[in-house]
C-alpha cells in the first residue's frame, strides 16, 4: 500500500474490510476514512430501515430476505426503462419507495465528498455503479 505515503489531505478509501485492518496494523496516522462499497452506496444513494423492509414484505407478500435482496439491488438500477420485467420492477419499486419517503437520503455525504480525495482500492464492482459526480476527486 505505497499510496498511503502520498496521502496528506482528508481522504476516503473505499475498499474491503481487510484493507482497514492492514492500515491500522501499520500504525500510520493519516487523515483517512475507510468504507466498504456497501457503506459507500448506502450513504451516496440511500439507505433503508426496517420500516422499508416491512413495507416491501407486506406490499408484495414476500419473505424478509427477498425484500432485502430487492432493496440491495436498487443501487444498481437507473431511473429509466430497461425493457426487462425484473429490472423495470426494481425501477418502479425504487420510485415507489422514494415517493413514500421510505428511502433515507444523506445529502451531507455528497457535500463531504466534495472536500476529500477518494481512493477506490481493490474493488471490481465500481464499474457497475454510476457515480460520475465523484470522479473529479478520484486519485
Amino acid at each position: 500500500m505505497k499510496f498511503m505515503d502520498e496521502i496528506s489531505t482528508d481522504t476516503l478509501i473505499i475498499s474491503n474490510k481487510n484493507i482497514k485492518e492492514i492500515y491500522f496494523n501499520m500504525g500510520i496516522l493519516k487523515p483517512v476514512k475507510f468504507m466498504t462499497m456497501n457503506e459507500f452506496l448506502s450513504k451516496y444513494y440511500f439507505s433503508y430501515d426496517e420500516s422499508t423492509i416491512s413495507y416491501v414484505v407486506n406490499k408484495y407478500n414476500i419473505k424478509y430476505d427477498i425484500a432485502k435482496e430487492y432493496l440491495d439491488n436498487l443501487y444498481y438500477v437507473q431511473d429509466r426503462s430497461y425493457g426487462v420485467s425484473k429490472l423495470d420492477f426494481l425501477v418502479s419499486l425504487k420510485y415507489e419507495l422514494n415517493n413514500n419517503k421510505l428511502l433515507i437520503h444523506n445529502d451531507l455525504f455528497k457535500e463531504y465528498l466534495k472536500r476529500v480525495k477518494i481512493i477506490i482500492y481493490d474493488i471490481a464492482s465500481i464499474f457497475f455503479i454510476p457515480i460520475p459526480q465523484i470522479l473529479n476527486n478520484l486519485i
